[in-house]
């Protein structure tokens, strides 16, 4: 059997007030199954003065990227000029993007004393 990753998407609105629920809705969406994909945890050294790029694997230009840290990173994609940063000092973040044409992905931990580290999913386009 192949591996593969299926994305199940699912939103959900709901709206209280003083716990009480006014308004709760549901919309669960097509779910789409990735037989490309790159799956694979990054260990980011400290004080990094530049972007480091990730390699995407066989996934030339990613539809779904999930980036989960241990602590503050910066994450650019495709061009280094505009960047997210993800995490906190204290803690570890997601970053969860959806969209098409993703074809570079980068990395840069500016912390001077821990290093970082990165799970990261990655699937290619339908």
């Amino acid at each position: 059997m192949a591996d593969y990753v299926r994305v199940d998407k699912l939103v959900r609105i709901k709206l209280t007030r003083n716990s009480v629920n006014l308004y709760e809705q549901v919309y669960e969406l097509e779910n789409q199954t990735f037989v490309e994909f790159e799956a694979s945890r990054v260990v980011l050294a400290t004080n990094m003065s530049a972007f480091e790029e990730y390699n995407m694997g066989a996934v030339t230009t990613a539809q779904h990227v999930m980036v989960e840290v241990d602590q503050e990173i910066r994450v650019a994609l495709n061009a280094e000029a505009t960047s997210f940063t993800v995490g906190s000092d204290e803690s570890g973040g997601v970053l969860m993007i959806g969209g098409t044409g993703i074809t570079h992905l980068y990395f840069k931990n500016e912390n001077t004393t821990y290093t970082a580290t990165a799970n990261v999913v990655v699937t290619d386009e339908d």
